[in-house]
Formats: C-alpha cells, structure tokens, sequence
C-alpha cells in the first residue's frame, strides 16, 4: 500500500525496474592517485523495524564519446625524431639519434599501435632505450602535480656505443578513458603518448624523450572498420556483459568499460 515514503512490500520476493536518463555531457568514469569520476546506483530498504535499513550500491560505467573520424589527419603516418649530445660533467661526446614513427595517431582501446624506432649511438656511453605508451593527468586547479602512467607494455633494449638499433613492435591499448573524456569536469585533463625514452648510462646524464602525442577515441576510424567486422564480427554492437573486463596496467575501481574490448583482446 502507498505510503509517505514509498509503499509497503509483504513478504515474499519482489522485483522492481527502474530507469534513470542520464545528463547529455557527463565525464567518463576515471580513476587516478589523486582523484577519481565515479557513478554510483544505491538501493536501499528501510524495515519495519527502527532504525533498520539496508543498502545496496553498484557501480556503473559512464563513457563520453570521442568519434575519430572527426578529427583531421588523425589517419596518415607521423614521425618525431632528435639529436642530442651527451654531456658528462665538463666532457662531451658524440651525438645520439633517434626517430619514432606511429602508422598513425587515433586508436581506441583493444586496437594495436605499431611503432619503428631507428636509434643510432655515437656517444662513448652505453643508452638503455624504451618505448612506451603513456597516460599524463594534469589538476588544472589543484596543487598536485602531473601524474604519469603507462597503458601500453614497454620495449626495451640496449645500444652500445657505435651502434644502432631498429625496433618494430606493436603495443596494444588497455581499457582507458578517451582524449577527451572528462569534458565537464574542469579541473582534470587527459593526455596520451607513445614515446621512445632515452637512457644514457653515464654519470648525471639525465634522460631524454621523443614523444608524439595520439588520440585515444570510442568510435574507430572508417578505414579500420571493416577490418574490425571482419576479425572481430559483432564486436562493435555486442551489449555489456555481467563479466566486465579490469584494467590491466593497475587495478581499477572506477575506470571505464568498453563492450567491445573483450572481442578485441582476445585476438591481442
């Protein structure tokens, strides 16, 4: 019967559907050192008895979407490359040089990044070199400082001095929240990179970087779509399922769900 509150449930077992819209521009769900986006739905039952309550919660995914194919010149290949002298104290040594090249810079997560790298040492110093995805938060109105993280699994490797080095590897994205995901949220901001770290084994010679910035999207580029539909049939319009899929790279909480990414890691 109805009541102030609500209504009276008898004994017995009792489904009730429920159905929320949500706001039209809302962060996606992020989680962080410092700070996280988290939605939360909460269920609670009051008894008959005082002070007797009972509290179920479970957390929901919120994505905001980033379609690729808006974005220009996000599908032709792209380069970065540097020259640098290593210094050691007053004494320096020969130039080493490196080059980065993406096949392109939109991804969504579950796709593969595939990167070259051309490293050459002409320095009397032996540089340990890695190549890595990573994921850097700035707090535009906080005190903390930039955080960085890796999402995709690093290479690496070691060149002697008078050598060189050619990488060809493939990185595979992890579940992590769009380039532009937390819009409406004005004091988080997102950046992603894949970049080739320099480390010189020298004293006090500090590392360097070659980074190119990407973009990390929810809809695929055109060009990649019907290779999608035909390795990973149904992948894009599948539901979520009860099993969802955890960040790899760190254990999650709050971070975004991708429906389709289950399909996309098994073939990784």
């Amino acid at each position: 019967k109805e009541i102030k509150d609500g209504h009276e449930v008898e004994e017995g077992v009792h489904k009730y559907p429920f159905i929320f819209e949500l706001p039209s521009k809302l962060p996606t769900s992020f989680e962080d050192g410092f700070a996280h986006v988290s939605y939360i739905t909460t269920a609670i039952l009051f008894t008959n008895m005082r002070y007797s309550q009972k509290t179920c919660t479970r957390l929901i995914t919120v994505l905001s979407h980033l379609d690729l194919n808006e974005i220009d010149y996000i599908d032709v290949p792209c380069e970065e490359q540097m020259a640098k002298n290593l210094c050691c104290l007053c004494c320096t040594t020969g130039p080493v040089t490196g080059i980065l090249r993406l096949d392109r810079t939109g991804y969504i997560p579950g796709e593969t990044i595939h990167v070259n790298v051309e490293f050459t040492n002409m320095s009397r110093y032996t540089c340990n070199i890695c190549v890595v995805g990573t994921q850097t938060v700035s707090y535009t109105q906080l005190s903390k400082k930039d955080t960085e993280h890796w999402f995709c699994q690093a290479v690496r490797r070691e060149v002697h001095p008078g050598d060189s080095e050619t990488l060809s590897e493939e990185l595979i994205i992890q579940p992590i929240p769009p380039s532009s995901g937390l819009t409406g949220c004005g004091i988080i901001s997102i950046d992603y990179h894949v970049q080739l770290k320099v480390m010189p084994v020298a004293f006090r010679t500090p590392p360097f970087y070659i980074k190119q910035r990407i973009v990390i999207g929810t809809v695929p580029l055109k060009s990649v779509v019907e290779k999608y539909t035909m390795e990973y049939p149904g992948a894009l319009s599948t539901t979520p399922t009860a099993n969802e899929f955890q960040l790899t790279f760190k254990e999650s909480k709050y971070g975004p769900k991708y429906h389709y990414f289950d399909c996309l890691k098994d073939k990784a």
